[in-house]
C-alpha cells in the first residue's frame, strides 16, 4: 500500500505587498495569471472615467508575450460592475462578474487602451482565467 500526502490549499490571501488596497479576489485573480510583484494600485483611471465608488485593486506583472506586461486586477462590490464597464469605456479589458482585469499601458501609466496589443493581453488573461470570464472591447 503506498501513501499519499495531500496538501491543504486554502482561499488565497491577499498579497502582504498590496493591502489595504487589494483583497484575496485579487490577489487569487493575479495568481492564476501567473502574476509576478504584486502592488497596491488605486485604481484612478475608474475615477477618471467617471466612477467614484469603492473598489480593491492590485496591479501585477504577466509572463511575456500576451501583449502588454502589466495588468491590473479590479474588485467593486456587488451592483457596481455596469458603472465600471461604463468607466472602462474605450478600453480593452476582462470582466467575471464584479472582477475586472484592465491591461495597462506601463507600469506607471496605469491607464488602458484600444489597441491591439491590449485587446491580445484581454484576451489572454479571459482564456487563461477560463469560466464565464469574457473579454471586453472598447
Amino acid at each position: 500500500m503506498v501513501g499519499a500526502s495531500l496538501a491543504v490549499v486554502g482561499p488565497a490571501a491577499a498579497a502582504p505587498g498590496c493591502e489595504p488596497y487589494c483583497d484575496d479576489r485579487t490577489t487569487a485573480v493575479a495568481n492564476q495569471l501567473d502574476g509576478r510583484g504584486h502592488g497596491a494600485w488605486l485604481a484612478t483611471t475608474l475615477e477618471d472615467g467617471g466612477y467614484n465608488g469603492r473598489r480593491r485593486a492590485e496591479i501585477t506583472k504577466i509572463p511575456d508575450g500576451h501583449g502588454k506586461r502589466y495588468v491590473g486586477v479590479i474588485h467593486v462590490p456587488a451592483g457596481k460592475p455596469g458603472k465600471v464597464r461604463r468607466a472602462l469605456s474605450g478600453s480593452w479589458y476582462a470582466q467575471r462578474r464584479t472582477v475586472f482585469v484592465l491591461p495597462l499601458r506601463t507600469r506607471y501609466d496605469t491607464r488602458g487602451a484600444a489597441n491591439a496589443k491590449h485587446r491580445e493581453a484581454a484576451q489572454w488573461a479571459a482564456r487563461r482565467l477560463g469560466g464565464s470570464w469574457v473579454a471586453r472591447r472598447p
